[in-house]
Parts: C-alpha cells; structure tokens; sequence
C-alpha cells in the first residue's frame, strides 16, 4: 500500500499561483466581487483540487478549473430546479442574467459553491427579479415623415429684411459671392 504525500512539498508554488489566478478568474467572472470571500473560496477548491494531483506532472491549474466548474455547475442546477427553469443552455444564461440582476452573488457568494439548496427568502426575491426580467420591448411603426420648412422660410424672411433695411446690401453679398466664386476658381486651377 503507498503512503500518502504531502501534495505541497511536490507542487511548485508557480503551479499553485497559476491554478489561484484562474479559479479566481472564473470566480470573478460569475460576480463575486469580495475578495476576501472570493480568496476562501479559491482555496478551499485549491485543497480540493491538491487530492487530485500527485505530482508537479498533474495539472493542477486545470483540475481546480474543472472543479470550480463543477461546483459552479451543480450550484445553478439546483437553484434553477428550485425556480422551476429547464436546464437547457438559453435558460441558464437567463438564470446568469436573474443571478446578476438580483445581486444575489455580491451579497451572498458562498452560495455559489454551496450546491446547497437556497432559503426561500432568496427564492422569493430571485421570482421577483424573474417577473421583471429584461426589457418590454414592442414592435412599432413610425408612419410617414412630417417635413417641417419653417426655420427656412424664417431665415429667407429674416435675410430679405435685412436687405431691405441695409441700403446696398444686396451689391454687397453679390459681390462677396462673386469674390468667392473667383478665388474657388483660382484654388481649384492650381
């Protein structure tokens, strides 16, 4: 019969970095933002995850991912049994999206690895967010266009005013014009 090894004498400290940064990744990702919190939980997976490895030769950083996964996994099928939501792929990104929504995760992250049923005070709250879930979004036509010209047919009574009341005005922009006109000539000849 073998003797058991101390896991940690074996595993190098780079490996346990490794494996820290990504359980804490996926943890982060599904929105527990404590890190306090967040670091119990990597580490109780880490412990978790050293029975499985022997050796520096196991890979510890994808035993502890898979692990994580797991539990994560078993942890959203029995809050989604408890709601009443299939199990299917669309429906667990709805229940991501409740989760999110109803902050559960940020103001109770142990639940998340608990894979223990939740209290019906979470239950409660997680159908009430359900109920309101997501945008009332509704098909509308917006008809045909209103074209609305009267800031034009202000600015031309305003400008013919103008023309009127200033003796020589109308020579003036017409020679402005002209002066515009030439030097565009003369810039596009060049």
């Amino acid at each position: 019969m073998d003797t058991l090894v101390l896991v940690e004498d074996q595993i190098s400290s780079e490996t346990r970095n490794n494996a820290f940064t990504r359980v804490d990744g996926i943890l982060r990702a599904y929105g527990i933002e404590d890190r306090i919190s967040r670091s119990h939980q990597v580490l109780k997976i880490l412990e978790e995850a050293n029975l499985y490895c022997y050796d520096d030769t196991d890979d510890l950083e994808q035993v502890a991912a898979d692990l994580a996964l797991k539990q994560i996994d078993a942890t959203l099928k029995k809050i989604a049994a408890q709601l009443d939501i299939p199990p299917d792929t669309t429906q667990r990104r709805r229940l991501l999206l409740l989760l999110h929504t109803s902050k559960l995760l940020q103001r109770k992250p142990e639940y998340l690895l608990s894979a223990k049923f939740l209290p019906q005070s979470e239950v409660e709250l997680l159908l009430q967010y359900r109920l309101t879930q997501g945008p009332d979004l509704q098909r509308s036509t917006m008809g045909n266009p209103t074209l609305d010209f009267s800031d034009i047919d202000n600015i031309t009574h305003t400008y013919q005013q103008m023309i009127r009341f200033i003796p020589g005005a109308q020579y003036i922009l017409a020679s402005f014009m002209v002066i515009m006109l030439i030097y565009l000539i003369y810039l596009f000849s060049r």
